[in-house]
């Protein structure tokens, strides 16, 4: 992804609430599944820890 691609996704990583959070999650391990280009599927991957990270702070809270 380009470097705003990320800037939008980290923006609404910030704001997501946790609802949003499991359903990007959700769609995004859907789709990792039917991806071939490994170059997007470490982005995919990359998106799924970041928002995992996010989740687990939700959680402890």
């Amino acid at each position: 992804m380009e470097r705003a691609e990320w800037k939008s996704f980290y923006q609404w990583l910030d704001t997501a609430n946790i609802d949003e959070l499991r359903s990007r999650h959700q769609k995004l391990v859907g789709l990792l599944e039917m991806l071939v280009d490994l170059g997007v599927r470490n982005d995919v991957k990359r998106m799924l820890r970041d928002i995992e990270g996010m989740l687990l702070v939700s959680d402890d809270s």
